[in-house]
Parts: C-alpha cells; structure tokens; sequence
C-alpha cells in the first residue's frame, strides 16, 4: 500500500474537518452519540428481550441447575454487541497523539471449543466504527483465534483471553490489511446449563507497519477498548 492509513489517511482526514470550522470535534463526538446511542437502543432491547426468554426457561428447569463442568468437545456460542472507545495513536518513538475519532461500536460472533476443563480455543468474527469529524466512517473487521482459561466461582466465570489475528481497517477508499492482538477478560453469569449472559472487556492493539523509506515514519500503533455485552450458548 502506498499510502499511511493512520497517519496520513486518517490524520489528514481529522486535521481537514477541524481546521475547516465546519465541523468541530465536540460537534463529530455529539454526532456519533446520536447514532451510537440509537445503535445501542436496539441492542439493548434485543438483550433484554433475549435475557427474559432465557430467564423463563431457567425457573422452569430450576431443580436442574447444576455447576457444569466443561470436558474435551464442549464448545460455546458467543454474540457479542457493545462500545469501542479510541484511545490514541503511538509511533515508534514512543510519542502517542489523539486519535480524534468519536466513541464507536459493533459486535461479533465466537466460537469455542474446551481441549480441557479450563482451557479454551476458538475463533471471532467482528466489526467495529467510529466516526471522524467529517462523518467519515472508520471500520475495523478482524479474523481472530482465540484462547482462554477459565476460572469457576459458579454461577460465574471468569475467562482471561488472548485473540490474534488480521484486521481489515477501512476509511473510504483506504483500506489497510495488518495484525491485531487482543488481550482481554470476559465474566460470565451462567443463568442455567446452557444460557448465560457475560461482559468483555478487551484490548486492541493494532500495529500498521510501513518499511519504505519515504514511509517508515509513518508507521504507527492504534490502542482502542472494547466494553461489550454478551449472550452464551453452551453445548
């Protein structure tokens, strides 16, 4: 790729909506909270809708409710939906700047499987967007493995996670391929033996390496936060 996405794509995206006074960045952050605000309305729902149908089954098989206890070729179902917070930018010599960009949000799908009692490896599917002060949409997918160990104080787990992988990031005709990782730790409400509702909260390190000469300055390392809900099938 010819061009530095976080430095010279974004960057230079920000720089022109501030210092063209159309648009100021508490303007973008009001801005974004309208559509994230409405984003979230539908999730919210969703879950609690989701979170009353699984409740109601859960009386229903209350004389059932046993701590599981997860062997070889059990897996889990996770949906995922919650905030993606911009942190900052980082170069390579250690100097970190504003990212400018709105308070995000988005989802993903995961996948699951127990090699042992505790320990965990699985796959994740996602998308998350913030938004510029030019109401330029920046989106992240990432395709990441997965792998955790889990701590039992029933009815609640505890799950240390490690994700790597690759993220396609996104802001209109620019887009660059690069890794993330993602260290992070989720908690679990198990509401019965097979439904249960959690809280993530995860890391995202995404480093956009540049080796060309007349681009190696702009290499840079993007730091966001992930505060998501989840809903858990387990079979």
């Amino acid at each position: 790729m010819e061009k530095s996405f976080f430095l010279q794509g974004l960057k230079r995206t920000l720089k022109k909506g501030t210092s063209s006074g159309r648009f100021s960045h508490t303007y973008s952050e009001v801005l974004s909270l309208n559509y994230t605000i409405r984003f979230f309305f539908f999730i919210f729902i969703f879950l609690l809708l989701f979170s009353g149908l699984v409740y109601s089954k859960g009386n229903k098989e209350a004389e059932e409710i046993i701590a599981p206890v997860y062997g070889l070729g059990d897996q889990m179902f996770e949906i995922n939906a919650g905030l993606f917070i911009p942190l900052f930018f980082q170069a390579t010599d250690g100097s970190t700047s504003s990212t400018n960009l709105s308070l995000g949000g988005g989802g993903s799908l995961g996948w699951s499987a127990f090699l042992a009692q505790q320990f965990s490896l699985g796959a994740e599917l996602g998308g998350m967007f913030n938004i510029s002060p030019l109401k330029r949409v920046l989106i992240h997918i990432p395709i990441t493995a997965k792998i955790g160990y889990m701590f039992r104080v029933y009815p609640v787990d505890i799950i240390p996670r490690f994700s790597t992988g690759i993220v396609f990031t996104k802001l209109q005709e620019e887009l660059y391929v690069g890794p993330i990782l993602k260290p992070g730790v989720t908690a679990v409400y198990n509401i019965n033996t097979e439904w249960a509702v959690g809280l993530n909260v995860m890391y995202w390190w995404l480093p956009q390496f540049y080796t060309d000469e007349d681009l190696k300055d702009d290499t840079r390392f993007g730091n966001f936060l992930e505060v998501s809900l989840s809903g858990v099938y387990h079979f």
